[in-house]
């Protein structure tokens, strides 16, 4: 039902590594996000195409990672709030 979707899977990635100048063998590990991750066809079809020794990692949320990023860079731009180097300490300056 969706193999012409499956088989669109891979491209990106190959189109990626040659814009980078690196091939599959430089890759030690691939973080999935989105709902695609969730999909068990997306994952066998990309790990099929990477190989056995590189690992799928479905850990990140994007949702959360976008709202975490929005939130240090509201911080970060705020005139009540100090964010330090590390990005992860904020004080009041009231």
């Amino acid at each position: 039902m969706c193999a012409d979707l499956l088989a669109r899977v891979t491209a990106p990635i190959d189109k990626a590594l040659a814009v980078a100048g690196l091939s599959l063998s430089d890759i030690n590990a691939i973080e999935m996000l989105g709902g695609a991750q969730r999909v068990p066809a997306v994952q066998a079809k990309l790990q099929a195409h990477v190989g056995a020794d590189v690992p799928l990692g479905v850990h990140l949320n994007a949702d959360e990672a976008s709202a975490l990023g929005a939130a240090f860079h509201a911080a970060n731009i705020s005139t009540a709030f100090k964010v330090t180097g590390g990005g992860t300490g904020m004080g009041a300056l009231f």
